[in-house]
């Protein structure tokens, strides 16, 4: 699997970041996790926003089993990940979902190699990387338990209103008591996932 970072606004651990600049770590969190599920992530240089390179990034990510890009997936003048994708080749399954974090996502081929676009934010990225991701490289092993594992849990507060999407709150998780009850604070290490569905919405 290849996994390609994009923006100006990223640099590599080591490197010191300019005023306008932040340390990529998505990427090397999105590694762990694919490794852990039994696949081998290889990260690509980080590809900077201009169009030119960014293809020519994209165009490496062809050589492997399974493609996915880090952050430009918006729609906002820097987002160039699909407009570039496009030009190589890229079939959307589906665009952007009813979910928060993690709206604008891109699923779907590169070519001939599946492609995932997940959204830069660090939290987008990582519950996405647990949704999608994950399972995508369990189904390609030919694994057929390949969903996230569900736990139901008590909040320790109360979570408002979400309208018709579907949101994901990390809190941390501690067992409690000899129920084992979810308490946020406690645990900072686990994360407990609270997921509250509309009526009528289903996201697989």
């Amino acid at each position: 699997m290849a996994l390609l970072a994009t923006g100006d606004e990223l640099v590599l651990p080591g490197q010191t970041p300019g005023r306008d600049q932040i340390i990529a770590s998505n990427v090397f969190a999105l590694k762990a996790m694919v490794d852990a599920a039994g696949g081998e992530a290889i990260i690509l240089p980080i590809a900077p926003d201009r169009e030119d390179a960014l293809a020519a990034a994209m165009a490496e990510m062809l050589k492997a089993d399974i493609a996915v890009t880090i952050g430009g997936a918006s729609v906002g003048d820097h987002d160039l990940v699909g407009r570039v994708g496009e030009r190589l080749g890229l079939e959307r399954a589906f665009y952007k979902l009813a979910m928060r974090p993690g709206k604008p996502l891109i699923a779907g081929s590169l070519g001939a190699v599946p492609y995932l676009g997940l959204p830069g934010n660090p939290v987008s990225a990582i519950v996405t990387g647990h949704l999608f991701l994950v399972p995508m490289v369990k189904r390609w092993l030919g694994l057929e338990d390949v969903q996230p594992k569900r736990v139901s849990a008590r909040l320790a507060q109360d979570v408002g209103p979400i309208g018709t999407t579907d949101a994901f709150h990390a809190r941390a998780a501690g067992r409690r008591q000899r129920h084992a009850l979810c308490a946020a604070r406690q645990l900072a290490a686990q994360c407990a996932v609270r997921r509250q569905r509309a009526a009528g919405t289903a996201l697989g």
